[in-house]
């Protein structure tokens, strides 16, 4: 780790575990997992939506935990309750988009504020940015099949997120999980 996970702030306790794919770095402690993060001003915005969000019936997504003095970011880490039995959904990608269809009903009203999209520079920056034909990238040709389709099938409402992917099947009765949140959005339909 190149930064020190702040135990005391989020109240974490025990030995922590790398938890596996996506973002290198993630850490469960217990009941809670630890991220760090690259854009601040996203993430505490995107902690603070989340956690006020009223809970959908047929999909999920992790909860915020704030610090003990209530800030949802601190030295570049954020904290979200941990849920077991999280599983990606992709190759399946008539579950992913089911499933984040759910996901877009329940968010669909969210609006990031333009200023703070327009100011991001990283790679899921960039690749919002190709998604919402903002700024045109080379893609793989593996890439370019599966950009050909998701403009098909985002062409009516192109805020669908990015991270429809990771989106979890339900386990028994519970609905799928949407263990990260979307900051995918355009300045131009924030704006609007």
């Amino acid at each position: 780790m190149t930064r020190d996970v702040p135990e005391a702030e989020f109240g974490l306790v025990g030995a922590p575990s790398e938890l596996p794919g996506g973002v290198t770095g993630v850490l469960r402690f217990g009941d809670v997992v630890v991220k760090p993060v690259t854009d601040v001003a996203a993430a505490e915005w995107t902690q603070s939506v989340f956690a006020e969000l009223p809970a959908a019936n047929d999909v999920r997504w992790l909860r915020p935990m704030p610090s003990h003095d209530g800030r949802w970011v601190v030295d570049g880490w954020i904290a979200n309750e941990f849920l077991p039995g999280l599983t990606a959904v992709a190759p399946d990608w008539a579950t992913v988009i089911e499933f984040g269809g759910r996901f877009h009903a329940a968010t669909q009203a969210i609006r990031p504020p333009a200023a703070m999209l327009l100011a991001r520079a990283h790679r899921w920056a960039r690749g919002e940015r190709h998604a919402f034909d903002e700024q045109r990238y080379e893609l793989t040709p593996e890439a370019a099949a599966i950009d050909a389709v998701l403009e098909q099938w985002c062409a009516p409402d192109p805020i669908r997120h990015r991270w429809c992917t990771w989106i979890s099947p339900p386990m028994s009765s519970s609905p799928p999980t949407a263990p990260d949140r979307p900051m995918a959005n355009s300045p131009r339909t924030a704006a609007s």
